[in-house]
């Protein structure tokens, strides 16, 4: 498109140096028909030329978003990948005590919140493709997004499961350290009970 107008604006600039030759010559009309067809076709051109640049200034700034988009997406789909992949460690490879497992769930947690912010700038960035973009563009990427939302979720998912294991094995955990402490007591309170008797 624009290498089409810039193909014409050579046969407006030799329309425009024939006028202002005819005009230096004296040959142009007296009810100035010639010049107002000459400015009216100079005006039309400039309307032209400022909807090419802005049309072309759209389409950079939606591509630029689009790449950024896409971007985002790759980045954030890999980070979820790795973060599955230490979910899994956690629940069943890891030697680690539940202590450590949930100091490594917290930490998961804080990566999750950092991120928080590119998660929103993902979807501004699905809403703007979708309803500025044509159906084909808009159909493509609410497919994508919504593929990522159900990836997105399920991670999440899995991490609030995780938590909430470990912190219900850490319970269990101080309630057995807890009975083994009273039965302890009591066995002491019993000796102590047999030999006051004896």
């Amino acid at each position: 498109m624009q290498r089409k107008i810039h193909e014409n604006l050579s046969k407006l600039e030799n329309i425009n140096r024939q006028y202002r030759r005819l005009a230096r010559e004296g040959r142009t009309d007296t009810a100035g028909t010639l010049k107002k067809m000459m400015q009216d076709a100079n005006d039309r051109w400039d309307n032209l030329q400022g909807q090419m640049s802005a049309s072309l200034r759209d389409l950079r700034h939606s591509n630029s978003i689009r790449e950024d988009f896409k971007r985002t997406k790759d980045s954030l789909l890999s980070w979820l990948t790795e973060i599955d992949m230490q979910l899994t460690n956690i629940e069943h490879l890891s030697s680690m005590n539940t202590k450590t497992k949930i100091r490594e769930m917290q930490r998961i947690q804080d990566e999750i919140d950092s991120r928080a912010r590119k998660f929103d700038f993902l979807d501004e960035g699905a809403l703007f493709l979708i309803t500025k973009g044509d159906s084909t563009d808009a159909i493509t990427t609410q497919a994508e997004i919504d593929s990522f939302r159900t990836y997105h979720r399920q991670v999440l998912d899995r991490v609030a499961i995780t938590n909430a294991r470990l912190s219900a094995m850490q319970v269990c955990g101080v309630q057995k350290i807890s009975c083994c402490v009273y039965i302890i007591m009591y066995f002491c309170v019993c000796v102590l009970f047999l030999f006051c008797f004896l």
